[in-house]
């Protein structure tokens, strides 16, 4: 007599019901079949050392409806199965458990439509989580839809569509799954152009300067994430260069009026002063020092600025680095003692017998 035990029709681990164990029935079992798409595994085939590997139960144990829950849950873990059926056939000696299985189709080639080849097509390649030789598994070409249209969002188009065809190329045999050709159909539709161009909050900086270093955004275009990003950093350079090291800038692209708003948040002017110990800090030394500090402190927790002060000074040779902040409403005023640099003035060796002095320094990067 064929028992079914467990038809589980979803390859998800999450989908997959653990029971506490249940009783056993009081017999062993006394062997195990795979069968794939109805053909035997044989012991010829790597498939089959797979199986076992990702199966609890072994011949000779006894027969536990729970241990076979827990192997079908590990197979599917595996994601090489669309299905998996477990039956148990009573015999003289035993249990006969066989598997049922159907595994998911292999992708042989994956083809975009719809778009021609440009940057624009290989972000959307790079987007899929689907790849050639990967496996095919239909609720991930759901997510790759959903990844492709975003990046058409990205590209300016909003209103893209997409379809997804498969083609069997091969049909599945004893030991190999089925392989098909994935064609993703994209209706890009009309693109979104750029309009009018708004920035707001700005008081540090005129409109007019920073709509100068817009190069992409004020030639009214059709909307590009990435090139947008670029008009943000520049009018951030900007604000740098004028001791805002902390302004931040959010773009926002209004599709339906071709709008395209940068909502500025300035954040406090950063002064700084330079002191040392005995005489004074060059003034060129002091430019340095604060084109170099400025971008380490673009974060507006200003309890993280000393910590990276004293970073950037340790490492150029510093110790006892101090930084005092006072802050009002509108600038920090930070004054810094970058303390004693070191300065190596001489290297010498011990016990290098295998190579020379000149050797050993000519290694080293101090």
């Amino acid at each position: 007599m064929i028992y079914f035990i467990v038809l589980l029709c979803c390859f998800f681990v999450g989908s997959v019901r653990a029971d506490a164990p249940m009783e056993t029935i009081g017999t062993c079992v006394a062997a195990i079949e795979y069968r794939i798409d109805g053909h035997p595994v044989t012991s010829t085939t790597e498939e089959l050392n797979i199986l076992r590997n990702q199966t609890m139960v072994r011949v000779g144990d006894a027969f536990s409806r729970y241990a076979i829950q827990q192997s079908v849950k590990a197979l599917y873990a595996t994601q090489r199965y669309a299905q998996i059926q477990v039956y148990a056939q009573d015999g003289i000696e035993g249990v006969t458990l066989i598997y049922e299985l159907a595994p998911f189709a292999r992708i042989e080639e994956i083809m975009i439509t719809g778009v021609s080849e440009s940057e624009f097509k290989r972000a959307i390649e790079e987007a899929l989580i689907s790849k050639p030789e990967g496996t095919y598994i239909p609720e991930v070409i759901k997510t790759d839809i959903s990844r492709i249209k975003r990046v058409c969002e990205d590209y300016g188009y909003f209103g893209a569509s997409v379809a997804v065809s498969e083609v069997e190329s091969e049909a599945s045999g004893a030991d190999r799954p089925a392989r098909v050709g994935l064609i993703y159909q994209i209706t890009l539709g009309d693109a979104s152009v750029i309009t009018k161009l708004q920035i707001q909050g700005d008081f540090a900086i005129p409109e007019y300067r920073l709509k100068e270093v817009c190069t992409f955004s004020q030639q009214h275009p059709v909307y590009n994430k990435s090139s947008v990003a670029t008009d943000v950093a520049a009018m951030q350079a900007i604000y740098r260069e004028n001791k805002y090291p902390t302004a931040t800038i959010v773009p926002t692209f209004f599709r339906e009026t071709g709008v395209l708003r940068f909502e500025v948040r300035e954040g406090r002017r950063v002064n700084f002063t330079f002191e040392a110990d005995e005489g004074e800090v060059p003034l060129l030394l002091q430019d340095t020092f604060e084109a170099d500090i400025m971008p380490l402190i673009n974060t507006a927790t200003t309890a993280v600025w000393e910590r990276r002060i004293k970073s950037y000074f340790k490492a150029a040779g510093y110790h006892d680095t101090t930084v005092d902040e006072a802050v009002d409403d509108s600038e920090v005023m930070l004054t810094v003692n970058p303390g004693m640099q070191y300065v190596v003035s001489r290297v010498s060796f011990a016990g290098n017998r295998a190579f020379s002095d000149v050797e050993l320094l000519r290694e080293m990067t101090i």
